[in-house]
C-alpha cells in the first residue's frame, strides 16, 4: 500500500508486495504469486490486489512469497462518513439436523456512500424443535447501533438414505468393497460419501 495514513473502514486501497532481495531489488511481485493472510481485531479481506477494510481495529497482514513471510501492522479507523446504512447483506447457512448453526458475530452492511463494513449482530435464539427436522427457517438478529435487522436463511439438512450396493465375489476371495456410497439428502439432491 502506498498510503497507510488515514486508513478507514470502507476503504479499498491497492496492496502489493515489494520484497527487496538481491534478485529483485524493488520490483513488485504479482499478486497471484503471493498468499495473503489477515488477523487482528479489524476485519479485512485481500482480493485481486485490493485490501478491503470492513471494520475498524488493529490489522496484521502476512504476505507469504516463495516460502518467506513478510508482515505489517495497520490501524483501521472507524469511518463516520459512510452515511446512512441502507442494506444488510443476507446470509444462507447450512447445518445438520439437531446441530445449532454457526451464526456469525457480525454481518456486512452496505451504506449510501457505496462503502460496506462489518457490524456486530445479536441473533435470536433458535428453538430446539426447529433443528429437529429437515427444513429451512429464517433467523433474525439485531444490529449493534443500527435500526436495521439482519437475517439468515438456515437450511437444516442431512442424509435421508444410503443406497445399498450389491457386491459379488468368488468363494474364498475377499469382496472388493466400494470406497464411496451413494446418498439421498433431505433436499432431494444426491451425493456420495467416502467410506472408511
Amino acid at each position: 500500500m502506498d498510503d497507510q495514513a488515514g486508513l478507514q473502514e470502507g476503504a479499498s486501497p491497492a496492496i502489493g508486495l515489494y520484497p527487496q532481495t538481491v534478485d529483485n531489488p524493488v520490483n513488485k511481485v504479482g499478486n497471484s504469486e503471493v498468499f495473503w493472510e489477515t488477523s487482528g481485531s479489524a476485519h479485512a479481506i485481500i482480493k485481486q490486489g485490493v485490501l478491503h477494510c470492513l471494520s475498524a481495529g488493529d490489522l496484521a497482514i502476512h504476505a507469504i512469497y516463495q516460502g518467506k513471510t513478510y508482515q505489517t501492522h495497520l490501524q483501521i479507523a472507524e469511518n463516520t462518513s459512510l452515511g446512512q446504512a441502507v442494506f444488510v447483506r443476507p446470509l444462507r447457512l447450512y447445518t445438520d439436523k439437531g446441530t445449532y448453526p454457526q451464526l456469525p458475530f457480525s454481518v456486512l452492511v452496505d451504506y449510501e456512500s457505496g462503502g460496506a463494513k462489518r457490524v456486530k449482530v445479536v441473533w435470536e435464539e433458535i428453538p430446539e424443535e426447529d433443528l429437529a427436522r429437515f427444513h429451512e427457517l429464517t433467523v433474525s438478529g439485531q444490529l449493534e447501533g443500527l435500526d436495521l435487522e439482519a437475517s439468515a436463511q438456515v437450511c437444516v439438512q442431512g442424509i435421508c438414505a444410503i443406497e445399498s450396493e450389491r457386491v459379488w465375489t468368488l468363494v474364498k476371495e475377499a469382496p472388493h468393497l466400494p470406497d464411496r456410497v451413494k446418498l439421498v439428502l433431505s433436499d432431494g439432491r444426491r451425493d456420495t460419501a467416502k467410506v472408511t
